[in-house]
C-alpha cells in the first residue's frame, strides 16, 4: 500500500481534504494518513470528528501567529520528528499540504516553485 501523507489545520482545508482521505481510506492500493497542524483547536477536532476522522499526527499550536507557530516548527523539528515517528525508516509515498504560505514552509514545501 502506498502511504499518503494528509497535512492541514484549519476547518476550509478538512472540509476540502476530508472527501479525498475517504476516498483513499476505501480505495484499496493506498494508506492515508492526516496531519494535523494544530489549528483552529477545538474547532478543528469538531470538524474531524464531523468527518470521521481520527488525525495520526497531531501537532501542538505554540505561539499567537502562523509565523510563531511555523518557527516553532522548524526550531523543534516537530514536522519533522513526528513524520519519521510515523514512517520509521521509510517514506510516505506522497504528501499532501493543503494551502497556507507559513505552514507550507514550515514543512519544507516553497509555493514559488
Amino acid at each position: 500500500m502506498l502511504d499518503i501523507l494528509i497535512i492541514c489545520g484549519t476547518r476550509p482545508e478538512i472540509i476540502k481534504l476530508a472527501p479525498v482521505y475517504h476516498a483513499l481510506r476505501n480505495c484499496g492500493w493506498a494508506r492515508p494518513v492526516w496531519l494535523h497542524t494544530g489549528q483552529h483547536g477545538d474547532m478543528a477536532r469538531q470538524m474531524l470528528a464531523c468527518f470521521d476522522i481520527e488525525p495520526d499526527i497531531e501537532l501542538s499550536r505554540a505561539g499567537d501567529s502562523l509565523a510563531q507557530f511555523s518557527r516553532s516548527w522548524e526550531a523543534n523539528g516537530l514536522v519533522y520528528e513526528g513524520i519519521k515517528a510515523l514512517f520509521g525508516d521509510g517514506d510516505a509515498g506522497c504528501a499532501h499540504v493543503r494551502e497556507e504560505a507559513e505552514r507550507d514552509r514550515a514543512v519544507g514545501g516553497d509555493r514559488n516553485t
